[in-house]
């Protein structure tokens, strides 16, 4: 009979990384980097104080419908009509 050796395959890896050998990187290159992501962070910063400035909008009082508007103008023009009618009579006006 003859002898087998069993011999264990390496694993077949689909996405294989091969490890890059150290480099030393350009100063520019990292420059250009830098600033390149300043530049996004910059755009970022524009837009997020842009949706602030919407947040930060004054909530708006009562507003009256139209109804309650024509309620409130029948009302003054009882009470206030005369108060009007008599200051503009006292300057000579009416």
């Amino acid at each position: 009979m003859s002898d087998y050796i069993i011999v264990k395959k390496p694993k077949k890896r689909r996405f294989r990384t091969q490890e890059d050998e150290f480099v030393i990187p350009d100063l520019a290159e990292v420059y250009r980097e830098k600033k390149a992501s300043l530049d996004n962070l910059a755009k970022v910063m524009e837009e997020y104080k842009k949706l602030e400035k919407k947040d930060e909008k004054k909530p708006q009082g009562h507003t009256f419908t139209f109804t309650e508007g024509l309620l409130l103008a029948f009302i003054l023009q009882y009470t206030l009509g005369p108060m009007i009618s008599a200051a503009l009579k006292a300057q000579g006006l009416q």
